[in-house]
């Protein structure tokens, strides 16, 4: 929506986008065999390795996530030289949760693994992050009379959601894990391969204690999105007939402000507009 009244344009908007990230594990979710030689080796000799067979229940996964945001914008133009432009967006990046409740989180101060069910933070296993207030502000200058010389500046806050890629909690108990099969260098083959591999033998979702066992992927409950903040400073000269233009641009980026592991660095334009809704692809479960 733009209104335009005297000096002032001014813009407002939204954007709601809901994400599907379908995919599946490359770990061998059927089992595999290991063949090292150990049952047809010499009489009397000594072998250190181990046949095994993996198994992971879950080979594929479903996430779903959703961003919703809102902006403002004012255009003023203070004369003909200068232009002034300010404006202020919110977003809300929602944590992704599996579409089939097939995750879990270690929850840190009770050292259990809690397993998503529900709906809202007990399903996402992380909490909506609602802080993400960003402004912007750019400034244009014609530093000559002749209009071919100009001055732009900006500065611009973004956020960026850390987790949207799953986070890898669905490769958490009870719905990921290895099942061993050990075998007796000494003694006679539990099983060849014209049996198969045996199914796999699944975990108690109620024992908590056997779940907590292990080293389980963690994320904050508390997390909140990567906050990144950076400016923008360059001179604007035509020398020839438009289009050709000289613009020397300074626009450094370093990590001013991230408050997550990840960063990702939307580039605010010299004059900071609010920037587009961002998309992923996405492909069909």
């Amino acid at each position: 929506m733009t209104w335009t009244r005297g000096d002032h344009t001014l813009k407002a908007g939204g954007v709601y986008v809901r994400h599907r990230f379908n995919g599946f594990s490359a770990f061998p979710t059927r089992g595999d065999f290991s063949l090292n030689g150990q049952f047809t080796r010499q009489v009397n000799t000594t072998a250190t390795a181990t046949a095994l067979s993996d198994f992971a229940l879950v080979g594929t996964f479903g996430m779903r996530f959703w961003n919703i945001g809102a902006f403002v914008d004012d255009t003023w133009r203070v004369n003909p030289r200068l232009t002034i432009n300010a404006g202020l967006r919110y977003d809300i990046q929602a944590p992704p949760y599996e579409v089939h409740d097939r995750s879990s989180n270690f929850n840190l101060d009770t050292a259990k693994l809690e397993i998503a069910s529900g709906s809202g933070a007990q399903r996402r296993l992380r909490k909506l992050d609602r802080n993400n207030y960003a402004p912007r502000i750019g400034l244009t200058y014609m530093l000559t009379k002749d209009r071919k010389t100009v001055l732009r500046s900006g500065f611009g806050i973004s956020f960026v959601e850390a987790g949207q890629g799953g986070g890898q909690l669905y490769k958490n108990l009870p719905f990921f894990f290895s099942q061993v099969i050990a075998t007796d260098q000494n003694g006679a083959p539990p099983l060849r391969l014209s049996d198969g591999i045996p199914a796999a033998v699944p975990l108690d979702p109620k024992d908590t204690v056997q779940l907590s066992s292990g080293s389980p992927n963690v994320w904050n409950y508390n997390l909140q999105s990567t906050k990144v903040m950076q400016w923008s400073f360059g001179v604007q000269r035509e020398l020839l007939p438009k289009p050709f233009l000289m613009s020397p641009t300074s626009a450094p980026g370093p990590p001013a402000s991230s408050r997550t592991s990840t960063s990702t660095n939307p580039s605010p334009a010299p004059e900071p507009k609010i920037p587009a809704a961002r998309s992923s692809p996405s492909t069909p479960i």
